[in-house]
């Protein structure tokens, strides 16, 4: 109950006037409860459909790689797997500056091809980013290493800067104002997939530009 009291003046001494009414419940009354429970109930239906909805958007691809993969068989490899425009597995498009190559044949190395392919893909974008003219990648065997370097003849990176840009979410001026969208998040995963593999990415001075290099164990 909820009580009021009150003093009141009365010809033989002044007396107490109380008021009680029961106590009102938390959710006000029936009717602003079956209001919630109303728009409760909607919401929830609408958020059920929305990430029913997003989450199916986002796994069709999945999908269809995995039902064009189970087609694929032994006497029928005529069958090409969809591969969504964004995903890791894209056929390189041709970026902003053209890409040399000077690979020495039979340097070999055991590693997850997604994972290197996407650390490749990474330095690629990364060093036609910064770019001027040219971009060229070397493969070569240096003892028991296989060493893999990216260089690009642009600004190059100042020598303070080139264990920063390893750093999660890292980004100097520069790649702010040519990649505005970048998370910083590039260099770092490409970091930690060489160290993965028992390897090393560093930067390393070419005189002009820059140049990433890529150290795995060459494969037995």
């Amino acid at each position: 109950m909820i009580v009021a009291a009150m003093w009141v003046p009365a010809l033989g001494g002044d007396l107490i006037a109380y008021s009680a009414l029961p106590d009102p419940p938390w959710y006000g009354s029936e009717a602003l409860l079956a209001q919630l429970v109303a728009a409760s109930a909607i919401v929830l239906v609408i958020v059920a459909v929305g990430t029913y909805q997003l989450v199916g958007r986002t796994l069709q691809p999945v999908e269809d790689m995995t039902a064009e993969l189970a087609e694929i068989t032994a006497t029928d490899l005529g069958h090409r797997v969809p591969v969504p425009a964004h995903h890791e597995l894209r056929r390189r498009l041709p970026g902003r500056v053209p890409i040399r190559t000077d690979l020495q044949p039979g340097v070999l190395v055991s590693c997850d091809r997604l994972l290197i392919a996407r650390l490749l893909a990474n330095l690629l974008d990364n060093a036609q980013r910064h770019a001027t003219t040219t971009v060229t990648v070397t493969v070569r065997a240096e003892d028991d290493t296989a060493i893999l370097a990216v260089f690009d003849d642009g600004a190059g990176i100042a020598p303070e800067h080139r264990e920063i840009i390893f750093e999660r979410f890292a980004r100097l001026p520069e790649s702010r104002q040519r990649d505005p969208k970048g998370t910083g998040l590039g260099l770092a995963n490409c970091r930690e997939i060489a160290h993965a593999h028992r390897g090393t990415l560093t930067i390393e001075d070419p005189g002009q530009g820059a140049c990433l290099v890529l150290r795995m164990p060459l494969a037995d």
